[in-house]
């Protein structure tokens, strides 16, 4: 996956004073009471079905059950979501994961000192999450560091919604199939005779398979990126989170 990030300028994340507003920048904003309540959720909601299956990996590492993670990644966004925690935001914090793992050890520590505390944010869910296959493909509790485990599943969960957003607008484009005989090598090399398949598969000529595989690579990069720079405030720290994205994604568990 390396090598498919590091391609050309044209896909690179954009760069100077133009560089976008992202939803971390929206979320942060909200610190302020005249911030709009529906665009600060709007932006906030979609970074937490983002984040909660990291959020979700770093609380069994620390040894908690997996109901009280979900009672307590659903309590942090409670929080969030009322703003009581992004007024107090340092400006200079940078990275939006980096503020919201230091966000749940707080809550974690508060929820400690108040044990009979409602659970999930008294009885209140503020995003839809589906948290039904959370332990799926999770290791063995203790494997990795709960820091370590956190920044491994944050790159596996930021690939998989960029994957689910291309399934879903391939299909819209009437292209699933090609996308499901192509997703596998999206981020490595097809083995010796694969693409041939692919092409029986589909009923299209190799060279056909190979220019739509080169378009979906493309394409799988630019959003991989576009969703690094929507958690970032420039462009150095969305070069500098993919480098830390394909660290994580070829770490071993520790």
């Amino acid at each position: 996956m390396g090598r498919l990030l590091s391609m050309s300028d044209e896909n690179r994340t954009p760069s100077g004073p133009g560089f976008r507003t992202t939803l971390w920048t929206v979320v942060r904003r909200a610190g302020d009471d005249q911030a709009q309540d529906v665009v600060r959720n709007g932006a906030l909601e979609e970074l937490c079905r983002t984040y909660w299956s990291p959020l979700y990996v770093w609380l069994r590492r620390d040894g908690h059950d997996p109901e009280q993670a979900k009672d307590l990644v659903q309590g942090l966004f409670v929080r969030l979501l009322e703003g009581k925690a992004l007024s107090q935001v340092d400006a200079h914090r940078g990275r939006f994961r980096h503020y919201l793992l230091a966000a749940l050890k707080n809550h974690v520590l508060n929820q400690r000192d108040h044990e009979h505390a409602a659970r999930r944010g008294g009885g209140r869910t503020p995003v839809p999450l589906d948290m039904s296959d959370a332990e799926e493909g999770l290791p063995a509790v203790g494997v990795a560091a709960p820091d370590h485990a956190f920044e491994q599943e944050w790159a596996r969960s930021l690939v998989r919604g960029v994957l689910a957003d291309l399934e879903r607008a391939e299909i819209s484009r009437g292209r699933g199939e090609v996308f499901k005989a192509l997703a596998p090598f999206l981020s490595s090399p097809p083995p010796p005779g694969a693409l041939d398949r692919a092409g029986d598969l589909l009923s299209l000529r190799k060279s056909a398979v190979k220019v739509s595989l080169h378009r979906l690579r493309r394409r799988f990069a630019e959003t991989i990126r576009s969703r690094i720079a929507d958690t970032v405030e420039t462009p150095d720290e969305a070069e500098d989170e993919l480098q830390n994205l394909l660290a994580a994604l070829s770490a071993k568990n520790e």
